[in-house]
């Protein structure tokens, strides 16, 4: 359910500036939100906890989820490898939610700040930022530091990067040199 509100959420966003044409003032301010808004579900939302975790494989739940499903697959089908593919559906969901969390950033931080022309230049943001919040994470014990998560909003802002060029033909620009 979570998922799906995200999912909800972030498209209604997208759509919103590409149907308003918001001003700079407008498109800021809802940086400024949703900055907000990350750091509340990311740190604000958490208890410290006594223990550290921290998960330097960003592709163990892919790895675990494939081994779980094909062993389900050898022992009793369809039916076994779907039940099998359940047990991970928190993980999955948890994926998904990870590269919706950085979608707005990728759309909203180039069509306010010209130097954020390139894809590289995003996908940089995107890491350092999560970085950022995954080590606030670890050092204040309000989460666990978790590799994935890296990837996955990395991922995330790429993909906002990707709608906003799409849908604003930010690509049409000529190069800086």
């Amino acid at each position: 359910m979570r998922l799906l509100i995200s999912i909800i959420i972030v498209v209604g966003l997208i759509i919103f500036l590409r149907l308003s044409y918001a001003r700079k003032s407008v498109r800021t301010g809802l940086l400024a939100v949703y900055v907000i808004a990350v750091l509340a579900i990311t740190l604000g939302t958490r208890k410290v906890n006594d223990v550290t975790h921290v998960i330097f494989d960003p592709f163990v739940v892919y790895e675990r989820t494939i081994k779980s499903v094909l062993q389900g697959w050898r022992t009793g089908g369809w039916a076994e490898a779907w039940k099998h593919l359940g047990w991970y559906k928190g993980q999955l969901s948890s994926i998904g939610l990870n590269v919706l969390l950085f979608v707005p950033l990728g759309h909203l931080v180039p069509s306010i700040m010209m130097r954020f022309d390139r894809w590289w230049k995003v996908l940089l943001l995107g890491f350092m930022s999560s970085l950022l919040i995954e080590t606030v994470q670890l050092i204040t014990k309000l989460g666990w530091f978790d590799a994935s998560d890296l990837l996955h909003n990395t991922l995330g802002a790429l993909m906002g990067y990707w709608i906003y060029c799409k849908w604003s033909g930010a690509r049409k620009r000529p190069r800086r040199t």
